[in-house]
């Protein structure tokens, strides 16, 4: 019973931790692949290991996180690489210039509107039912827990 809140917190929360990362795609640039709303696993990796084709997430200074498909990786002379990003419904493209200890993030997984479900947990009220729902679960399981002792 606790089991899928818990999952859900360590997916939002914990796996950060471990170099994976959990966000809500925004905007249409990646459609029909990616969708306003789509849940979309991330993990980080060096940029030497990514490839064209890669769906990598960077992090644009002015417009916050850019998903995109990588359509060209060079390696630069002053040890770093220019990745080239394109968004599928985009009909231009976009250069970045990534250093060669700096990370990208890459696509391992998507689900489908999943995000809205993300984002209303992110919230005030989505935590405050989560919260209730993990402190009700723990009521039942203690108060079943004394009936089976007898302890009425």
């Amino acid at each position: 019973m606790v089991l899928a809140p818990t999952i859900l917190v360590w997916l939002v929360v914990g796996s950060s931790f471990f170099g994976y990362h959990l966000v809500v795609s925004q905007g249409s640039s990646m459609e029909p692949l990616l969708r306003n709303g789509d849940a979309l696993w991330l993990k980080q990796v060096n940029p030497s290991q990514v490839k064209v084709g890669d769906i990598v997430t960077l992090q644009h200074p002015n417009e916050g996180w850019i998903t995109h498909r990588l359509i060209k990786v060079q390696s630069l002379p002053q040890e770093g690489y220019l990745l080239v990003t394109k968004g599928d419904a985009n009909w231009f493209t976009e250069e970045w210039e990534i250093s060669a200890d700096g990370t990208v993030e890459v696509l391992l997984a998507r689900v489908h509107f999943a995000g809205y479900v993300l984002d209303f947990f992110d919230s005030i009220l989505g935590i405050a039912l989560l919260i209730g729902v993990v402190v009700t679960l723990l009521a039942i399981w203690v108060h079943r827990a004394r009936m089976a002792r007898g302890g009425g």
